[in-house]
């Protein structure tokens, strides 16, 4: 009989020595696998209960506490409202004709949570590079990472935006790490402006040089010329003198050669 009402009362409820893991003698021949199975199946019990007084006893109960203060609120209030203080006044929900009450969904045991927020964290991640994650949407996740865990969120991060602690020089955000593509990007422009700068100092020394080149190429043309002008000037002058020469040697023999003609011309003397 005893056993029987055991029986029945871990079928009503939904708890049973194995689900509660504290009779040695139930666990003593199982193994994790099933003993895991079987308690999970217990806290899926629990958990239906708990949602059937939600969505009986929980939903009703707030749609009277709307109704008593739609009916009794005469003044507004402040109250807190996702961690920020409003002012709400019960009077505008006179007019209010179509409301829905939600009664919020179990998120399942604390290693359930941790697993979930795990992947989340790591989807993050990877979403970081298609820009879809903000800082602020990384520091709500580890907010929810240490309530998990039982510890406060300002003694392990620190909100983003907010500002440093003057007499704290350790409270100040410290500075994330550059990208290593980032800097593999920045070495590799170093070393195009490096390359850029030697490619330009070696195009100008060799322009430097050929412009030297060609300025003392220029002056020995000059050069050149200045002596081949001075060479024809004096060849100039040198045909000029043998023609000059020539010339007065022709005249001369012109001369002779006259002289002669006349004198074989020339009559007789008359002998007395």
């Amino acid at each position: 009989m005893l056993q029987y009402q055991d029986a029945t009362r871990e079928w009503r409820t939904g708890v049973s020595r194995q689900g509660q893991g504290v009779d040695p003698n139930a666990l003593q021949n199982q193994v994790a696998t099933i003993a895991n199975q079987m308690f999970n199946a217990s806290q899926a019990r629990v958990k239906l209960i708990a949602r059937i007084f939600a969505e009986t006893g929980i939903r009703d109960l707030f749609s009277l506490l709307h109704m008593t203060i739609r009916k009794n609120g005469s003044q507004a209030q402040t109250v807190r409202l996702r961690n920020q203080w409003v002012t709400v006044d019960p009077r505008d929900w006179k007019a209010r004709a179509d409301m829905t009450i939600n009664v919020g969904l179990g998120t399942g045991s604390k290693s359930e949570q941790l697993a979930h927020l795990q992947l989340i964290i790591g989807a993050q991640k990877e979403a970081i590079a298609a820009g879809l994650v903000s800082a602020k949407n990384l520091f709500h996740s580890a907010k929810e990472l240490v309530k998990l865990a039982g510890h406060k969120i300002d003694a392990f991060f620190t909100p983003p935006g907010a500002p440093a602690d003057a007499n704290d020089p350790a409270s100040a955000p410290i500075a994330p790490p550059a990208d290593p593509k980032h800097a593999e990007i920045a070495a590799r422009a170093q070393t195009d402006q490096a390359k850029i700068t030697v490619d330009a100092a070696h195009q100008k020394m060799k322009l430097n040089a050929q412009l030297a080149f060609e300025r003392e190429k220029f002056a020995l043309e000059k050069e050149l010329k200045l002596l081949d002008l001075q060479i024809a000037r004096e060849r100039h002058q040198h045909d000029m003198a043998r023609d000059a020469a020539k010339t007065m040697m022709d005249a001369a023999e012109h001369v002779e050669d006259a002289r002669k003609r006349a004198g074989a011309t020339a009559p007789a003397p008359l002998v007395s």
